[in-house]
């Protein structure tokens, strides 16, 4: 369940519920009644080891022990709170989960056979009765000193963990999209900053980048940025009249507004029902203005495509220098009349996005998208290239929760000196803290 989610690219929201933490201490801790335990089919189960955590993708956990019946197996457990998310998950058709032993569930229901995709039935047990105790402190609170350079070590491991993670889902994306589809939804998710983020992955899936181009292909040189700007709007659905209060010219709205009912037609194009957000987010990312940057980056690439074009960039293996200029170049300088768009605040705006979300771009997207793509051609040197260039990353700023957590540790910010320790923070974070597993902190042994 903990690796069945699509959002571990970014985290930028808590997915899992209470409940589902509580699942995962009860069954790493061992708060659940063991007598009698049975799977469904009524054979007995004797828990052995739990495991370990899986933080990469496929089952939860792994070289787990359990006896089932009077047989002692060894392998892959997976957790679900109901026994039809196996196959909602689509773990059926996942070679990856091929080597459970085990599904665990916490809701007793009608007996239903789980199937793997190499054919073989697996036993389900229901932990109907656990017992979680709230954690009303975390225990770090009271570590009076911490080895902090071996915490720094663990963070780097995790930086590396992080890398990997993203470029192995990013693999699985290409291999089941298009390429060029899977960066264009990485930019949006960028651009979409923490409040739009899942109105931008709509807008790209509404607006995919190939009909895009297609559009572009056939508007006329002076119009291909207003053309954009018309089509990315009104399939957003922005250029309602009950969003028209947020349009600061309202030339600017009728014009762009008569642009796209021109261009929906032609092109037969619909305007989208998409939850956007503009309540407590700055005025300068409001989702429209995001969406102009989004054009711009998109103009600064034709007549080439993103994907394309930084694959071939990057295959000469760059200095770090020369690859935080091509990111300058395409993502944050804009081109043609920006300085006096009628829809930009006053102040100057130099850029399409700053330094801070440029190097998020970067490490979270850029990196491990090629990363994918060289494991995809089996280009060993390149993926080490790739390991060495993502370490060499200006550390870009840290979340709050992050200096909270160093804070527990009687560590600063300012110990985090690269951008691999930060990612490792944030990953150890999202492993550890968020879930709650402080009696199996990592950290722990380095801490009187």
């Amino acid at each position: 369940m903990l690796n069945c989610y699509d959002f571990l690219i970014k985290e930028p929201h808590k997915k899992l519920t209470r409940q589902e933490k509580d699942i995962y201490r009860a069954w790493l801790e061992g708060n659940y009644k063991k007598s009698h335990l049975q799977t469904l089919s009524g054979e007995s189960v004797s828990i052995v080891s739990p495991g370990k955590r899986n933080e990469l993708e496929g089952p939860d956990f792994y070289d787990a022990m359990v006896i089932i019946g009077d047989q002692l197996m060894r392998g892959k457990v997976e957790i679900h709170r109901l026994n039809r998310e196996w196959y909602e998950h689509g773990h059926h058709q996942d070679d990856n989960y091929n080597d459970v032993v085990l599904h665990v569930v916490t809701h007793s229901q009608k007996e239903q056979d789980i199937i793997t995709a190499n054919d073989k039935k697996l036993p389900v047990l229901v932990l109907e009765e656990y017992d979680i105790p709230p954690l009303k402190y975390k225990p770090c609170q009271d570590w009076s000193d911490v080895n902090s350079t071996a915490v720094l070590s663990i963070m780097d491991e995790y930086g590396t963990q992080r890398f990997n993670r993203k470029s192995l889902i990013l693999k699985s994306d290409i291999t089941d999209k298009d390429a060029e589809e899977v960066l264009y939804a990485g930019i949006h998710d960028v651009l979409g900053y923490s409040k739009n983020r899942p109105a931008f992955a709509e807008l790209s899936k509404h607006l995919p980048i190939k009909r895009v181009y297609e559009i572009l292909n056939e508007l006329q040189e002076n119009r291909k940025i207003p053309g954009l700007e018309a089509i990315f709007l009104g399939t957003a659905g922005l250029l309602s009249d009950k969003n028209k209060k947020y349009f600061s010219t309202q030339r600017y709205y009728q014009d762009i507004r008569e642009m796209w009912l021109e261009l929906r037609s032609a092109y037969n194009l619909a305007e989208q029902t998409i939850n956007w957000h503009f309540v407590k987010s700055r005025p300068a990312n409001h989702p429209h203005l995001r969406i102009l940057s989004m054009v711009q980056i998109l103009n600064n690439f034709w007549p080439n495509t993103p994907a394309q074009t930084w694959i071939s960039f990057i295959s000469r293996k760059p200095h770090i220098d020369e690859i935080r200029n091509w990111v300058e170049q395409y993502f944050q300088k804009p081109a043609g009349l920006w300085q006096n768009h009628p829809l930009l605040p006053k102040q100057n705006r130099r850029k399409l996005m700053g330094n801070s979300r440029g190097r998020d771009l970067l490490s979270n997207y850029l990196l491990p998208f090629v990363r994918a793509n060289a494991i995809l051609q089996r280009d060993d040197a390149m993926v080490d290239y790739l390991v060495s260039i993502f370490r060499q990353v200006k550390r870009g700023a840290m979340p709050g929760m992050i200096r909270k957590m160093l804070g527990r540790f009687n560590m600063k910010s300012s110990d985090v000196e690269n951008n691999n320790v930060l990612q490792g923070c944030i990953e150890f974070y999202r492993n550890w803290c968020d879930m709650e597993l402080c009696k199996l902190c990592p950290v722990r042994e380095y801490a009187n």
